[in-house]
């Protein structure tokens, strides 16, 4: 050991090793004792005082590599700190050298965690990578409104803290995913050009306790370092249900819990940050977040980024059709009107997959045949080539979905039917697919209800026609249940269980549930008569549809009103 140089140190770094394990009740001499008062100075000082003293303690242990692993798990245990700190067994030399082998690893895990960090999703990006603001965000009104007072107190933070005003510490961007909450926090910081740490929650989390618990204290050093270097820094946590999900109140995980305490106690630290260190975290599971998380004075404010509305999907459609070559015709309108539930991400892959198809066809721009058929291939699948069916499955499968036709044209006045098919997919053998003629998130009982009677239409024509029962229907059959099901124990749709709401996971009592099941029943059977009475009155139209479907294979909405004489209804303008 003749690279060790004063003899203070080999005290001072036997007193660390003592911290790090919490030795303070082992009885030790006056001489460690009095250096107990030097600790903090020689953390903050040892590698001043001997820069070679790292390099040194480096090459002999890894000449000793082989030994170090099995040591280090004998050091951990009970035995091996008792046998190395008793000075019977050990002299002041060997415990400092055990001392400054035990610093020299924690220094490099220390190390190691931030270069993991990096390899493992930690990106950040300094004032001028990232070039959009929140202008440059399409869609998402009222989430970038909610977003405007983080920006003014980033900017003006004194304006804040003169008025004696708290701002959120963290705001939680709960939504699906692909709906743009990343591109959201990205947006907040190009607006006020300050640097943008980015990691996912599932980097913190790791097999060895107490490592993740580092990482979050790492990663907001590395935050409020660079916010006294910028003047603020924006901390961005991807998926933060996986590292603050709901703790157990039995134990539960050591690493999990070390670590959410670590992320707690890292923001309540903020206050005393001179400058602003904002914390964003996204997440689609909100409510499984732990409840300390979600109080004020940590994330104190959730930002819903929630389905995109009709005008938010035109303008994100606007810019993907930039990157690409377009038919005159092609209608961003039209499309916009077929995608309800569709993210910003899912929007953007439905461009690609269009001018996929497009090259394929030997097109030189993008028209929308191109974006029906990549629609199709997203939500039911690809055709099914050199499928063999018989005459009778085919004409049985049109028959079917020219039930559902008639039903939605019938029944559904808030959509119109924008195409059948009955060409075999890998999802479906047919479909009837609608649009719908203005945007609506609330349904009455009669709504629920019309949904039921199209849902089962397609099975009770095939009777209307004679034919047998088959598994094919057993999809809408769920849908069915589904549906009732939600009309009597969710939205309390029902004579005899009106004012009573449960949700799917929600555990009742026998009695209720038989009650449920019973009034679901007879939802499905009303339904059910009603729709066999419209498949006998309209048996005529039904046949026709069936026929045009055998055919062409696909038949466009428009073509099946022309065929029952009927005006197709327009949908609403979007303003």
């Amino acid at each position: 050991m003749v690279f060790f140089k004063p003899r203070k140190n080999f005290v001072l770094l036997s007193l660390l090793t003592m911290a790090v394990f919490n030795l303070k009740s082992i009885d030790i001499d006056i001489e460690l004792y009095e250096a107990c008062k030097a600790i903090d100075a020689i953390k903050k000082t040892v590698h001043q005082e001997d820069p070679s003293f790292f390099s040194n303690l480096k090459a002999v242990l890894f000449e000793k590599a082989d030994k170090i692993e099995n040591d280090f798990k004998f050091f951990q245990s009970k035995e091996g700190i008792h046998s190395f700190i008793d000075r019977s067994t050990a002299t002041i030399g060997t415990i400092a050298a055990f001392a400054a082998y035990m610093y020299f690893l924690i220094y490099v895990q220390m190390k190691a965690i931030d270069a993991n960090m990096e390899q493992e999703g930690l990106q950040i990006y300094y004032p001028g990578q990232i070039d959009f603001n929140l202008s440059g965000v399409a869609g998402m009104s009222g989430p970038k409104a909610d977003m405007q007072d983080i920006i003014s107190y980033i900017k003006n933070p004194k304006m804040y803290k003169n008025i004696g005003a708290h701002v959120p510490k963290g705001i939680l961007l709960n939504g699906s995913p692909g709906n743009g909450k990343t591109l959201l926090a990205k947006a907040v910081a190009g607006e006020v050009s300050c640097p943008f740490i980015s990691i996912n929650g599932s980097s913190f989390i790791q097999m060895y306790v107490g490592v993740g618990a580092m990482r979050v204290r790492s990663l907001f050093a590395k935050a409020r370092n660079l916010a006294s270097k910028y003047g603020a820094c924006i901390i961005f946590i991807d998926e933060i249900d996986a590292v603050a999900l709901q703790r157990s109140s039995s134990g539960g995980n050591g690493e999990h819990d070390q670590t959410i305490n670590a992320l707690l106690a890292e923001m309540d630290g903020l206050d005393k940050s001179e400058y602003p260190v904002i914390v964003l975290g996204a997440t689609n599971r909100a409510h499984l977040l732990d409840a300390a998380i979600v109080r004020p004075g940590r994330f104190d404010r959730t930002v819903e980024v929630s389905k995109l509305a009709i005008k938010d999907r035109i303008e994100l459609l606007q810019i993907a059709v930039k990157s690409v070559k377009t038919a005159v015709e092609f209608d961003v309108n039209r499309i916009a009107q077929m995608t309800i539930n569709f993210s910003g991400a899912e929007l953007a892959n439905l461009v690609n997959e269009a001018a996929i198809l497009a090259v394929n066809a030997g097109r030189q721009v993008v028209v929308m045949q191109d974006v029906e058929l990549a629609f199709d291939h997203i939500t039911l699948g690809r055709e099914i080539t050199g499928m063999q069916q018989s005459h009778d499955k085919k004409w049985k499968t049109a028959i079917h979905e020219a039930g559902h036709t008639m039903a939605e044209i019938l029944c559904d006045k808030a959509h119109i039917v924008h195409k059948v098919s009955i060409t075999p997919r890998s999802n479906t053998l047919g479909v009837m697919r609608m649009l719908p003629l203005y945007e609506s998130y609330e349904y009455t009982q009669d709504d629920m209800k019309n949904q039921i009677v199209i849902v089962l239409c397609g099975r009770l024509a095939e009777e209307a026609f004679g034919m047998g029962l088959s598994t094919g229907a057993s999809n809408d059959l769920e849908k069915a249940h589904a549906l009732a099901y939600d009309m009597v124990a969710v939205y309390g749709m029902s004579d005899t269980l009106r004012n009573i709401g449960f949700n799917r996971s929600h555990q009742m009592p026998n009695d209720i549930a038989t009650q449920i099941e019973r009034e679901v029943q007879a939802i499905i059977n009303e339904c059910a008569e009603r729709g066999k009475q419209l498949m006998n009155e309209h048996k005529h139209d039904i046949e026709s549809i069936a026929k045009l479907l055998i055919e062409k294979g696909t038949v466009l909405g428009s073509d099946i009103y022309e065929l029952l004489n009927l005006d197709m209804p327009a949908p609403c303008a979007v303003n």
